[in-house]
């Protein structure tokens, strides 16, 4: 399969980014402007880099604002200091300067700040500046960024939740992995990755959960984004995350604990169910399937009512760690609950 060997999403990107160029091309043969590629340039800056249709959008908005604000700047410096070389490097620094920080910045923002310098550059740069050649620059990079948001919109679109569903899914199965790392009973994943490095792993998709879900909350056409309910299967992810990471400590720190266990049935069992939830949870969102899909939560009781037996022949720091341990089974429980209810819910 091609599919294997070259990634068509990116493909198809490469095709509309080069379509909305085609169109460039020929509004400038259409129209006349003094420095036409600057048209297909914006349409390179605003689509090159950006794969989905909420990224492209809000780079379309920033890309404006910044536009907007540059051609005001060089407006005003072509008003104030006319065929001005000296005043119009000055302004250009300034401009620059000012750009660059708003560029460095971690706001939304930040992504206006590189065209807003680029538009004070070449309108205070360029040959006889004018507030006609002000008003030209101005429509050109616009009708670039329009362009691009266009195309993206309607040509061949790629949505930020159909890559959100997938990275969703990919976490599940990372936390499922997780969760199998170093497991008392002896079926845990050996060399599957670096405790460290999946911990990491999952983190970043986390964060990139979030980036996602902002580009798909600004996707204007289709089904509207539930930004409120993908806040909560994050916080349930984040949680999972954390009750595991909590059951590996203690699984770490007390060495008696698979001497307590002595029947590994029971916690077999328990996690042979745990890593079916996560599998079948995974496919559903990844495929985004709405039917009505057969959960089994993993029983607690049982864990609760083996250490209930025994409790009487534990001393008082191993009945600490076993509660404790408890204590990070449950929370795991509950959360796994969570992102049921809100699959469900969706």
């Amino acid at each position: 399969m091609i599919s294997n060997y070259i990634d068509l999403e990116r493909v198809s990107h490469g095709i509309k980014t080069a379509f909305a160029c085609l169109i460039g091309f020929g509004i400038t043969r259409f129209f006349y402007f003094d420095i036409d590629q600057w048209l297909i340039i914006t349409i390179i800056i605003v689509m090159c880099a950006q794969l989905s249709v909420g990224s492209v959008i809000q780079k379309s908005y920033m890309r404006f604002l910044g536009t907007l604000t540059g051609s005001i700047i060089a407006a005003l410096a072509i008003v104030s200091f006319p065929n001005s070389e000296t005043a119009y490097a000055i302004v250009v620094a300034i401009a620059v300067m000012f750009f660059s920080y708003i560029a460095t910045g971690g706001k939304n923002y930040a992504e206006s700040g590189t065209l807003g310098a680029v538009t004070v550059v070449i309108i205070l740069i360029g040959l006889d500046p004018t507030l006609k050649t002000t008003v030209e620059r101005f429509l050109e990079i616009s009708l670039g960024i329009f362009i691009a948001a266009l195309v993206s919109q309607f040509i061949l679109p790629i949505h930020a939740r159909k890559h959100l569903r997938a990275l969703q899914a990919k976490t599940i199965r990372q936390l499922r992995a997780f969760y199998l790392v170093n497991r008392i009973t002896g079926q845990g994943v050996e060399n599957f990755e670096d405790y460290q490095n999946l911990e990491e792993s999952i983190a970043q998709l986390l964060i990139k959960q979030r980036q996602l879900s902002a580009d798909a909350a600004r996707e204007p056409i289709g089904e509207e984004f539930k930004t409120i309910r993908f806040q909560q299967l994050l916080r349930a992810e984040r949680g999972i995350l954390r009750s595991i990471t909590i059951m590996h400590y203690i699984e770490q720190r007390f060495e008696k604990m698979d001497e307590i266990f002595v029947d590994k049935t029971i916690l077999q069992n328990f996690e042979k169910n745990i890593c079916i939830f996560f599998e079948k949870i995974a496919i559903c969102i990844e495929t985004d399937n709405k039917e009505k899909v057969q959960f089994i939560l993993p029983d607690i009781d049982v864990i609760k009512k083996y250490v209930f037996e025994i409790e009487g022949a534990l001393s008082d720091e191993n009945l600490e760690y076993i509660n404790a341990y408890l204590f990070s089974v449950e929370m795991l429980v509950d959360y796994l609950k969570m992102l049921l209810e809100l699959y469900e819910d969706v």
